[in-house]
């Protein structure tokens, strides 16, 4: 892997430290270094069956209207990455784009659990190897195992259902036991 050369690091840390420190020239914001800046991911549903394609999609917008960045030749790695509830990778895409990117991928889920799907940016100068994290934006989903059985609302509203009937039995049986009783 190829070392960052000095001037073009120097380059983009003065570039950096000069956005922090005079945000009106650089035009963000000078609580949040990437307001100009936005990244979100998302998936089509929340809740999905193993086997299931979940549909993510990301959008990234690198220069909101507005805003001016420092005209340095640059790019930016989109890295998709899809973690089960033990963090280990089950999935992982990257792309490359100069600027706004809306991507659409499919992926699918081969065990059940909670997954996260993490949508990160990295500013990488052109002709350069090394990358700097840039945005970071994640969102949540959850897989079952459509074979196994579970106790969701459905098995409590049977169970319900079928504790009322044996109550509604057991009180007019009680009932007709009491009626008969009288009448002797």
């Amino acid at each position: 892997m190829r070392q960052t050369s000095r001037p073009a690091f120097l380059g983009l840390t003065i570039a950096l430290v000069l956005m922090s420190v005079f945000p009106s020239v650089a035009g963000v914001s000078s609580i949040n270094v990437h307001a100009c800046s936005s990244l979100a991911v998302q998936t089509d549903k929340g809740d999905y069956a193993i086997g299931d394609l979940v549909n993510i999609t990301v959008t990234f917008y690198p220069l909101l209207p507005g805003c001016m960045e420092p005209m340095i030749a640059h790019d930016y790695v989109l890295q998709i990455q899809v973690l089960n509830a033990s963090n280990q990778t089950a999935y992982l895409s990257p792309q490359v784009t100069a600027g706004a990117l809306i991507l659409s991928e499919q992926w699918t889920p081969k065990a059940a659990g909670g997954y996260t799907i993490i949508a990160t940016i990295f500013y990488r100068l052109l002709g350069e190897e090394s990358m700097m994290k840039f945005l970071q934006a994640s969102t949540t989903i959850n897989v079952h195992d459509p074979t196994q059985q579970t106790t969701g609302p459905e098995f409590l509203t049977i169970g319900l259902g079928v504790i009322a009937s044996v109550a509604f039995s057991l009180f007019f049986l009680k009932r007709r036991k009491m009626s008969g009783h009288k009448s002797a």
